[in-house]
């Protein structure tokens, strides 16, 4: 009973009333149902996600056995592999999740999309006299200064990206400091 308790703070009566329901396990031959079920699904995992502050998952995680959202002991039905994978790419579609390998094994959870977390870094370093200066992305994610801010804690691998927008946008330079592409060593000087 715990676990539907748990499912029940992230979703609303309406989505719990499908989850009751064996077919929506299966996923659907035909299109427009299909469709349906694969963006309800996307939405009750990204709801998940957020509610629980994850940024970063698997998907291994996904199709074990303790994953509470795919896994309805109640009714001895879970989602199989293929189901998964396409909840998954139906959510990088959106701009939700970014797979951070080639294998599509890890993701990167976004809270917000990468052209408004760029906007929000921009936004901050016009704010805070950062025009012409440079920072760490370090910096960035974790220093005092940023704690309020909306890309305070996000994964350095993800500002990175929005980083890069600012630099298509002619915001900033991106420089590596360590002179061998690790994010750990990167930096930015805003323009």
């Amino acid at each position: 009973m715990e676990i539907e308790s748990q499912k029940s703070e992230i979703i609303d009566n309406k989505v719990i009333e499908f989850l009751t329901k064996p077919y929506f396990y299966t996923l659907q031959d035909h299109l427009p149902t299909r469709q349906k079920q694969l963006s309800l699904w996307a939405n009750l995992t990204y709801k998940f996600f957020a509610k629980q502050n994850i940024t970063e998952f698997s998907r291994s995680r996904m199709e074990s056995d303790d994953f509470i959202l795919y896994n309805n002991t109640r009714l001895n039905r879970r989602l199989d592999k293929q189901f998964i994978d396409q909840i998954l790419e139906t959510l990088a579609r959106s701009h939700k999740v970014d797979f951070k390998d080639v294998n599509k094994e890890t993701f990167h959870v976004y809270k917000i999309s990468i052209e408004d977390l760029a906007d929000a870094v921009y936004k901050w370093a016009k704010m805070t006299a950062k025009i012409g200066k440079t920072a760490t992305l370090q910096e960035l994610s974790n220093h005092d200064d940023t704690k309020d801010q909306i890309f305070w804690g996000i994964p350095e691998e993800v500002l990175l990206k929005a980083c890069r927008e600012l630099e298509s946008r002619n915001k900033i330079d991106i420089i590596d400091l360590g002179g061998e592409g690790n994010v750990n060593d990167m930096g930015v000087k805003f323009k």
